[in-house]
């Protein structure tokens, strides 16, 4: 009977949700981050109000207080629950001017606030260590799968001109070993290349090679870094891995801080690498 009553109670919540994103690319021309952002969060948020019996669009104050108080005591950064409240802040408004509900329930609940890591120059000695290789024995083949792949994303943040969308959401098809080259799509569709030195060509391609005997369905995924499902990353995911990363240099580094160190070595002063790896060409 709950299990019937669940299914009913999650139909008109997943329908206003299709209503609400289509009317956020229709309305807002918000942007495709955006948009997966928006329907990762809400579906989540259903899910959990659906084991609960309850609709979306029946959630209050103190149930959004709930799931958020839930979500921290499981681990989730507070960052990505900021994130979170402010999808649904967006949602029950749509629901207020369109579904007719009297208030904002997630007006009122508020917004964590997570200390920001330092997003100045990454110093030479940190970034030394986050290029060198994966040294310490794994416990499992998917473990790791996911600390190479891991190191991957930190060495192209840090070593191409790439943005951060296009590292998470980059595929096999887009790199060209020839001319050691990518090629990402700009938003006017037009693709531009950017250039891949060799130790990076060499690091995706044993990620490449090790796909299948991981525990991942990387080698059944178009994607360079996918999660375990072998879809892409979402921002936040990618986020964490660098995070995580990171943490073996006792540091709290950000995708952005890395990206712009990088961006500054390659324009200005000395720039750590890889060993073997040429200098960036101009």
């Amino acid at each position: 009977m709950l299990a019937s009553h669940t299914a009913t109670a999650s139909t008109a919540g997943l329908e206003w949700v299709a209503l609400f994103t289509q009317s956020a690319v229709r309305e807002r021309h918000v942007s495709a981050s955006t948009l997966e952002a928006y329907t990762l969060d809400l579906a989540m948020l259903s899910r959990w109000a659906a084991g609960r019996g309850v609709d979306l669009v029946e959630l209050t104050s103190a149930d959004l207080t709930g799931y958020v108080v839930e979500r921290a005591a499981q681990g989730i950064q507070l960052s990505t629950l900021a994130r979170h409240l402010s999808s649904f802040r967006r949602f029950y408004s749509f629901l207020v001017s369109r579904a007719g509900i009297a208030r904002n329930p997630a007006d009122a609940v508020p917004v964590p606030h997570a200390a920001r890591p330092p997003s100045g120059p990454v110093r030479d000695d940190v970034v030394r260590s986050l290029l060198r290789a994966p040294r310490r024995q794994f416990s499992s083949p998917a473990m790791e799968h996911r600390a190479r792949r891991d190191h991957a994303i930190v060495c192209m943040l840090y070593g191409t001109d790439l943005a951060i969308s296009d590292v998470r959401l980059l595929r096999w098809q887009q790199i060209d070993e020839h001319w050691h080259v990518i090629r990402a799509p700009l938003r006017s569709g037009a693709l531009r290349s950017f250039v891949i030195d060799a130790s990076l060509l060499g690091l995706l391609k044993a990620l490449h090679d090790a796909a299948g005997n991981d525990g991942f369905d990387s080698a059944r995924s178009a994607y360079c870094f996918p999660t375990a499902s072998g879809l892409p990353m979402t921002r936040q995911a990618l986020c964490h891995a660098v995070r995580r990363w990171a943490s073996e240099c006792g540091q709290a580094i950000t995708p952005s801080a890395i990206r712009r160190t990088g961006r500054a070595d390659q324009s200005g002063r000395h720039r750590a690498r890889l060993p073997g790896t040429p200098s960036p060409r101009r």
